[in-house]
This record gives C-alpha cells, structure tokens and sequence, in this order.
C-alpha cells in the first residue's frame, strides 16, 4: 500500500505519482526524441516518484505544457482534473442541484467549486479547520457555502444547509466517522461517494436503518 491506497509500488521508493518538469533525456523511441527539451506534465505508477528533483517515466504517459502553464499548475494535470470531471459528470447524469464535498480546501476542492459553479451545481465545501472558512470565501465569493467539521454546530448546520438545498450527493475525501455523520444528514435515496481516506481511518457511524429504511447508499 501507498499511503493507505493500493499502490504498484515497492520499497524503498520514491514518493508522489504526477509532476512536471522538462525532459532532459530519452530512453530510444520517437515520443521520447519528441519531448527531450520540452515542458511537460507526467504521471508515474512505478518506484520512480515525483517528489525528486530528477525521475524516469514512460512518455507515454506525458503531456507537454502551454507556455501560459507554469510547473506548479501542471503538476497537478492528470489525478485531480480527471477526477473532477468525472464527479461532475456523475453529478450531471443524476440531476443534482448541489453536492457535498468534503475536501473542501484542497486543490481538487478549488477545481470542483469552479467548474461545478460553472455547470450551475452548488458546493456544500466541508474544510477541517475553522480559518480555511475566510479563506475559501475570499477567494470564491462570500456566499460560498463552507463548514468545518471541528465545529460544535457543525452537525446541526449540516441538517440545516442540506435540508435547505435538498442535497443527495456527498464526494467523501475523508472516510472515517464523517462518512455516517454526513449520510444520516442527507434524505431518503442519498448517497456517498468514498474516493479518499485522509483521516485514515475506516466509514463509520453509518446507520443499518439509513441504508435498509432511507434507501441511503455508500459507494466507492
């Protein structure tokens, strides 16, 4: 396991699996002679991490970079992208005016609030500490809904802000206690999607009655 994740990967190795940086050099083949020299966005499934100043990928697995793209922007080109999409997609297909997310302040988060935003879906942003509420509402705008789940009300606010926008879907990036906590929030024929384990623990508080009665679902 990587981190908790599944991972085709050994010790000892080095950690992280997408970047950028420029090519420097190639193995034979007509795509790596292409990308020798150029700026580019990678993503690595091997032992040869990201997180270096050098490393050795598959150029097929390369994308190269706009002038306007700066490194730090590339370096998240392949997971985070795909996986919005993919939500919104899900989001999209089912009708849902709004979602819950519960990563709210992560760079994945940043991604969903925009493009969500710009597909008309509201963004209940979950966040795990009570400063990154400001500023999340600085940068996307003071009536962005945000909660933090150290809070002593943040139950009872949960209630109330999914009950005001009928909220059935829940992105969960954190498992944990959190995953039952905000599924017996939500009505009947909800349901939470576990794509992450940041609290690194497994789903819990999930009622038997939400599931058999409520209809509710967790998915992975």
């Amino acid at each position: 396991e990587y981190m908790g994740y599944p991972a085709n990967k050994t010790l000892p190795l080095v950690a992280g699996f997408e970047g950028s940086g420029t090519v420097i050099a190639n193995g034979g083949g007509f795509l790596g002679r292409l990308y020798v020299g150029k700026r580019v966005a990678f993503f690595l499934d091997g032992n040869h991490g990201s997180w270096s100043e050098y490393t050795v990928g598959s150029a097929a697995k390369v994308m190269p970079l706009s002038p306007e793209v700066d490194f730090k922007t590339g370096a998240s080109t392949f997971v985070n992208p795909l996986t919005v999409l993919a939500m919104l997609n899900v989001a999209k297909k089912q009708g849902y005016t709004s979602v819950i997310h519960t990563a709210g302040f992560s760079a994945l988060g940043r991604m969903m609030i925009k493009h969500f935003r710009q597909n008309r879906i509201d963004v209940i942003n979950i966040v795990r500490k009570a400063e990154q509420i400001e500023l999340l509402k600085n940068e996307f705008g003071q009536d962005l809904t945000v909660l933090d789940s150290t809070s002593e009300q943040f139950q009872s606010d949960l209630r109330k802000v999914v009950q005001q926008k009928n909220t059935r879907c829940c992105f969960d990036a954190v498992a944990g206690q959190l995953t039952g906590i905000i599924l017996a929030a939500m009505p009947r024929k909800s349901i939470v999607y576990v794509y992450g384990l940041l609290s690194g623990d497994e789903c819990g508080q999930i009622k038997p009655t939400d599931l058999i009665f409520q209809e509710k679902e967790v998915k992975g």
